[in-house]
């Protein structure tokens, strides 16, 4: 069981995100509910999906009053801005394609060598998170956004994460 003190540590070690933004991250992802708080003298204990709202707030990195619409909005965008409505259970949202990664992490080798070829992309400019594997490119938007076109008439910037250095860190939090 991991704690977010753990996690904090982790994001430093194997993604060089800064504690001290961490912490003040996390302590607005517990106001918010998108991470436990615990109990009076027991820290909060967190699972699989807390760590990927944390990453995905630390890769994002808006400005404080807003990281839980943030990393609410990011994780709910779908592939290409596509509206899900009607469509197969099968399509996932960003938050469900980035737990999937996460889970691959603990699974087969097989799974975490597939995992170890891609890399994810989270753009800060305008919403959107690419991720790249052997099997190609999928970019997440906002529903209703063209996934083709840039958001802004100004340059692109992003964070780009290795899935090999986020498996690890899934790997040293959750893996018994």
């Amino acid at each position: 069981m991991a704690s977010i003190n753990d996690a904090v540590a982790v994001l430093d070690y194997r993604l060089g995100f800064d504690r001290a933004r961490s912490r003040t991250i996390a302590r607005r992802l517990q106001e918010s509910g998108l991470l436990p708080s615990g109990a009076p003298g027991v820290g909060p204990i967190i699972g699989l999906d807390h760590f990927m709202n944390f990453a995905m707030a630390r890769a994002i990195d808006p400005a404080l009053h807003v990281v839980a619409d943030a990393v609410r909005k990011y994780g709910a965008m779908t592939p290409g801005g596509a509206s899900l409505v009607g469509a197969s259970k099968h399509i996932p949202t960003a938050r469900q394609r980035l737990a999937d990664l996460a889970a691959m992490a603990l699974g087969s080798m097989d799974e975490q060598a597939m995992l170890a070829s891609s890399a994810i992309e989270f753009v800060t400019t305008w919403p959107e998170i690419v991720v790249s594997s052997q099997f190609g490119v999928e970019r997440f938007r906002s529903v209703g956004d063209l996934a083709s076109h840039w958001d802004a008439t100004t340059h692109r910037s992003a964070t780009a994460i290795p899935s090999a250095a986020l498996g690890a860190a899934v790997r040293d939090l959750f893996q018994e």
